[in-house]
């Protein structure tokens, strides 16, 4: 069994690698930085409710840094890892208090993670301008959370993973 799992842990993280990467080739919004989908971000919730909190923080860990050292940079990994870092205990801690379904909680994931972009952006640039992107990616975070949690669902119900 324990194989079994490590060997599903490892193909889902090479999809979510594959997904980030395409994801990359076509942006979303050019004229605003930060706006993405989050494909491999389905694949997360997926592991939140089928594994727990600590497969899921090892998914987006290792993605992330692997998705960073070979398709991205030094700064998109630390970006990446901000946000998923805040996602991460904003999404575990409302999945344990059951408030929310799983789009519910999605959506919540995605509005933190582009705070903590935003945050991190912020740290660097030193400028408050920046958050004037807030409402429109606080908007594209609960879109493409909403969707990405509706995907999960789905997912879960057929018993693909």
């Amino acid at each position: 069994m324990r194989t079994e799992r490590i060997a599903k842990l490892g193909l889902l993280l090479a999809l979510g690698m594959i997904l980030s990467y395409v994801e990359s080739l076509f942006p979303i919004a050019p004229s605003v930085p930060g706006i993405k989908i989050g494909l491999a971000n389905i694949l997360a919730v997926l592991l939140l409710y089928s594994y727990g909190g600590r497969a899921c923080i090892l998914y987006q860990g290792a993605r992330i840094f692997l998705t960073a050292l070979l398709f991205g940079s030094f700064y998109s990994g630390i970006y990446s890892l901000a946000g998923a870092a805040i996602s991460l205990m904003v999404m575990i801690l409302l999945k344990r208090t059951k408030l929310m379904d799983m789009e519910g909680v999605s959506m919540a994931g995605g509005v933190f993670h582009n705070i903590g972009q935003l945050l991190i952006a912020f740290m660097f640039v030193q400028n408050t301008a920046i958050f004037g992107y807030l409402p429109i990616l606080l908007i594209a975070g609960a879109v493409s959370g909403y969707l990405m949690g509706m995907a999960g669902e789905i997912l879960i119900k057929r018993r693909l993973l």
